[in-house]
């Protein structure tokens, strides 16, 4: 997830509109109009507030953190999985938008005596489906494409040390090698499981890895978190060679919502600013996508802003697929919409 600046470069900014919307099945999808113009944010499905079939629950009572869909993934052929905690399932979702699967979630956790709290979902090349629980029992969950677990690896068991009540695993993204977490004890990235989500040897990196390993990315943030005004550092090292480096001006600074590479070696930063609006008082989000190639030359950006922003949290609220699509989770009064940004 006003105004964002950015220092000593001259931008192109495209401004997001929403399309309108019609009932299709179970899910709420974009209006059948001509396709957006190259380089614009356009929604790809609408799930509204609830516990129905085409429906997403959230938290939002008073004396609880008010929370949303801790994740959602985005497959190789374009289907989208929300993971819908608070109804303990997961909701698959048709690249028109239309509602096409519903799998309940594991429940049996470590010795059969406590439940998974999932908070992150991937699916894998040949589209099964990646859970990950980071705080009770500290395991991965496979699933077959049909819901069905077929596999459990505990991160103790993957060369992670986890502690209860600790989160000990960061980000979880696959590369062209293999499922990696992110250490946040170790400060490192390691490769867990390969493209077929069998273990192996796991790949170490201090930084996500870039160029079939041979490079790696990292971010610094340098933010006065109460003036919310700062840098952005992007870094792209090498074990050779000399460092790649990017320094993004920011103020009303909110989040970093992603920083990746896609399997072409093109590199991705989405981050959020905001700003307090008086008439409303609430901070509507503006969010900023930017591209750069391997040499940190931007190539493409986008923004939009979000005047309808729900205050929730989640873990995961955008993705990006291996050919450079970025799909983003945005959280309104009415529900959850899903955007689709194609460079």
């Amino acid at each position: 997830m006003n105004q964002s600046f950015f220092s000593g470069v001259v931008l192109l900014l495209f401004q997001f509109i929403v399309p309108g919307l019609v009932t299709e099945g179970w899910a709420v999808t974009p209006a059948k109009t001509a396709a957006p113009a190259r380089g614009e944010p356009h929604q790809v499905v609408f799930i509204p507030w609830g516990e129905g079939p085409g429906q997403v629950g959230k938290q939002d009572q008073p004396e609880m953190s008010p929370e949303g869909p801790p994740s959602f993934a985005v497959s190789p052929t374009g289907e989208i999985y929300v993971l819908d905690l608070f109804n303990d399932r997961i909701l698959k979702f048709n690249p028109n938008g239309a509602l096409v699967g519903r799998f309940p979630l594991p429940k049996t956790g470590d010795g059969g005596h406590e439940s998974p709290a999932f908070d992150d979902i991937l699916i894998s090349p040949d589209g099964r489906m990646v859970l990950l629980d980071r705080l009770v029992t500290h395991c991965l969950a496979i699933l077959d494409q049909g819901g069905k677990e077929i596999a459990r690896h505990f991160l103790s068991d993957l060369g992670i040390a986890a502690r209860r009540g600790h989160q000990s695993v960061g980000e979880m993204f696959f590369a062209p090698d293999g499922l990696y977490l992110e250490d946040l004890s170790a400060h490192r990235y390691t490769k867990v499981l390969d493209q077929q989500l069998k273990r192996g040897k796991g790949n170490r990196y201090p930084g996500k890895p870039f160029k079939e390993g041979q490079r790696f990315l990292e971010i610094f943030l340098d933010i006065d978190r109460d003036k919310k005004i700062g840098r952005i550092n992007l870094k792209i090292n090498g074990w050779h060679g000399a460092t790649k480096e990017k320094v993004i001006s920011v103020k009303n600074f909110y989040k970093i919502n992603l920083f990746l590479a896609d399997y072409r070696d093109n590199i991705y930063l989405v981050y959020s600013t905001e700003r307090p609006d008086k008439k409303i008082g609430r901070h509507p989000v503006i969010v900023t996508g930017l591209k750069f190639d391997e040499n940190s030359i931007e190539t493409g950006r986008f923004q939009f802003h979000n005047a309808d922003w729900y205050p929730l949290d989640c873990n995961v609220n955008c993705r990006l697929t291996p050919e450079g699509d970025i799909y983003f989770m945005d959280f309104t009064q009415k529900g959850v919409r899903i955007l689709r940004w194609k460079p």
